[in-house]
């Protein structure tokens, strides 16, 4: 039964997306609830292969029945099983806020909003387990055509140009990708990375092959994550979308295209290769300036999704330094923050909706005494935004402690100058909104409903993490040492 789970989670999600267009018309409530409910079980098996792939190592199924290279291979590792399972159970708790959400939308766009989250939440799934290029390719379209599909759920002017930028933007890293894939397959036969990966390293190829592969793979998937300075998209599209999807977007989805390209990366190609061609070096200078670019731009924002938005620009530079850093420290690390950074951009996200709704305006001056109208939302967006600051006891801390002593460890001695400048960046841009929630003056009225769904179960998670990584920690090393093996 382990075996055929990887398979399992993604044909589940499949299903439940496209029947709930069937149902939502006359049981829009029951529909929420069954996605919640598809989504949470979705989670749970995610946690439970974890728990199996880490006790008994990993799992390699052969879907159909033919074995690979011929058919399709997926496999659960220890990387692969905790990605999953982070984007799992982050969609299934912002899903709680769904019927909150959609009180006021129409039925139809309620339906296909639920397939599309379903959708992007199955096509993660597959791209992660996914061991061969071409599924790889299959499950990163069908994430980007859902991300596209639930930036535009808003129907408004702002919406629709920010989902035909990343539609367009999209295209160009999704051709880069392809023609990446394809040369892969000329150049090997194969489409399978372990196959290809043999091949790569048993052939006497000129040097430039397999750096082309490398650097189009390395475009095409920066695009998609927003890296500087790939990154003009993610502003519009995240600030335009729906809370929910913001969340979603920032905290999940440009996380997963960082680990598509370390599982390429690793798996075709190897550390050491890497470093030979300058690929993890060029992986590090993007990462940095993604790091500072970011958070400059953060730092003049008035608008706080356009703020948060810019943050996550930098937020997903750490995860590139991590990878591109190597080592089981390094990659620890990157993977950590896929987790801490998900938990704490969906808090920020969803409690700034919150505000969003009350205030009537995205401004920053809105938050002045946001803490005394709404005090649980707004003590949650200060422990997410103390934890992106990186205060010691907090999941940001653990981040860049880790960062800190991979750059130490590597010998590249500009990594900790750059974590603590990113640090003092955050706090530059954070520390005054905090203050403004707490001590500023604002308007006392507000809706009488001021509960957002959701945020609790991410504080639990955040305090959680952040007070004790070291079980974490030691799990995410064994997934490290895995993918650089």
């Amino acid at each position: 039964m382990f075996n055929n789970l990887p398979v399992l989670i993604v044909v589940m999600l499949l299903i439940s997306a496209f029947l709930a267009p069937l149902f939502v018309r006359r049981f829009r409530r029951a529909t929420q609830v069954v996605a919640g409910v598809v989504t949470w079980t979705a989670a749970g098996l995610s946690a439970w292969l974890l728990a199996r792939v880490v006790q008994a190592g990993p799992i390699r199924f052969a879907v159909g029945g033919w074995p690979a290279p011929w058919g399709i291979e997926v496999t659960a590792t220890p990387l692969s099983a905790f990605v999953v399972t982070v984007a799992t159970v982050i969609v299934a708790i912002v899903m709680l806020g769904l019927p909150r959400e959609q009180r006021d939308w129409p039925s139809n766009r309620a339906g296909w909003y639920i397939t599309l989250l379903l959708l992007l939440t199955a096509a993660m799934a597959g791209m992660t387990f996914a061991n061969d290029l071409f599924n790889l390719y299959v499950f990163f379209e069908v994430t980007a055509l859902s991300s596209w599909g639930i930036v535009a759920a808003k129907t408004d002017r702002s919406a629709a140009d920010a989902s035909f930028k990343y539609l367009m933007l999209g295209a160009i890293g999704s051709s880069f990708v392809l023609f990446a894939i394809g040369i892969t397959y000329v150049v090997t036969g194969y489409l399978n990375m372990s196959f290809a990966s043999a091949f790569i390293a048993a052939a006497q190829l000129h040097p430039i092959i397999p750096w082309v592969i490398a650097t189009f793979f390395l475009v095409g998937l920066a695009l998609k994550a927003g890296l500087f300075p790939m990154h003009i998209w993610l502003p519009d599209a995240h600030s335009a979308a729906p809370t929910s999807a913001s969340a979603l977007l920032s905290g999940v989805v440009v996380k997963v295209y960082a680990v598509a390209m370390a599982k390429v990366f690793y798996g075709l190609f190897g550390g050491a290769s890497l470093e030979a061609m300058g690929i993890s070096e060029m992986v590090r200078l993007a990462a940095v300036l993604s790091i500072l670019a970011g958070s400059l731009f953060a730092l003049v924002q008035t608008d706080i999704k356009r703020l948060l938005a810019y943050s996550t620009v930098a937020q997903i530079g750490y995860v590139f330094l991590g990878f591109g850093l190597g080592g089981t420290v390094g990659v620890a690390a990157a993977l950590y923050h896929i987790l801490a950074h998900g938990l704490m951009k969906a808090s920020l996200f969803l409690a700034s909706g919150k505000v969003i709704e009350l205030r009537g305006s995205r401004n920053i001056k809105g938050f002045a005494g946001a803490g005394r109208l709404l005090p649980l939302p707004m003590a949650i967006f200060t422990l997410a935004a103390l934890s992106m600051v990186g205060l010691p006891l907090l999941a940001g801390f653990t981040t860049k402690w880790y960062l800190f002593n991979a750059g130490l460890e590597a010998r590249l001695y500009w990594v900790p100058v750059v974590v603590i400048l990113s640090s003092l960046l955050n706090a530059a841009y954070f520390l005054p909104i905090v203050w403004r929630i707490w001590f500023g003056q604002g308007e006392a009225e507000g809706a009488a409903d001021r509960r957002v769904p959701g945020l609790i179960p991410l504080a639990v998670l955040l305090v959680a993490v952040g007070l004790v990584p070291n079980p974490l920690l030691n799990l995410l090393q064994q997934a490290a040492a895995w993918l650089i093996s």
